[in-house]
């Protein structure tokens, strides 16, 4: 596939989650349509990319596209979308962001032990000059900072 094409079918598919969004926003069915093709064409341009896992989300997506359309169309249906209010919102938007900072400010183990080595190299090599504490710190192999 071109550059180019990818490019096309990429921006459609950012396009047309917009106006999935503002359409379900909206309660309006054919919404579903729109996030239906998207996903599709994101499944679609992961496996040209051999992106497995990212093609199997989109495929989800597309799953529950499908399942959107024939739930929202079913005749009688008793179900109802539940609205809330702006401060049930705000509070879901401050728990959201305060677990997605807690998940941020959580580091691999191995880092943690890295960056513990390189602290006791620098103690160590204190007041014996830059080669000591090259030669110290030598071995942690450390090269993501």
């Amino acid at each position: 596939m071109s550059p180019t094409t990818a490019l096309i079918l990429e921006w459609s598919a950012v396009a047309l989650n917009i106006l999935f969004t503002i359409l379900i926003a909206l309660e309006k069915r054919i919404g579903w349509l729109f996030g239906l093709v998207a996903a599709l064409i994101g499944v679609f341009l992961y496996v040209a990319q051999d992106a497995w896992l990212m093609a199997s989300l989109n495929a989800f997506y597309a799953g529950m596209g499908a399942y959107g359309w024939w739930t929202w169309g079913r005749p009688g249906g008793s179900e109802r979308i539940i609205s809330y209010g702006w401060r049930m919102h705000a509070a879901l938007i401050a728990i959201g962001a305060a677990g997605g900072s807690a998940g941020g400010m959580v580091q691999p183990l191995d880092r943690i032990r890295r960056l513990c080595v390189l602290e006791r190299g620098v103690h160590r090599a204190r007041g014996r000059g830059f080669f000591s504490l090259a030669a110290s710190v030598q071995g942690t192999k450390d090269d993501t900072f």
